[in-house]
């Protein structure tokens, strides 16, 4: 289970023990920037950026310099994703295929 709080974001993982929290970088690392993002399911994403090279087994998100990506938790996999997740979530759904009109 993953949720957002205003510090950043926090994972609660049952396979691994604690919690992982992500602060905001320093604001000479803030900009407007171009990325592909990735969205994992919860089980997947530790896996996946793993593969890439990223050694930490409880990893919620990872950037991958050989794709300049981003990859992260699936928002739509977040109860509590905050306004950015279901944003992202929202635009992903018209990605994969939702129209316009949002039918159901």
């Amino acid at each position: 289970m993953a949720f957002w709080t205003g510090a950043g974001l926090l994972v609660d993982r049952s396979a691994h023990a604690g919690q992982v929290s992500f602060e905001a970088p320093p604001a000479r690392y803030r900009a407007d920037t171009s990325v592909k993002v990735l969205t994992k399911s919860p089980d997947a994403i530790s896996a996946y950026c793993h593969a890439w090279g990223v050694q930490r087994p409880d990893a919620a998100g990872c950037y991958i310099p050989a794709l300049n990506a981003i990859a992260v938790i699936n928002p739509c996999d977040v109860p509590d994703a905050g306004f950015i997740g279901r944003l992202l979530c929202h635009e992903t759904g018209h990605q994969l295929g939702w129209t316009a009109d949002h039918p159901n």
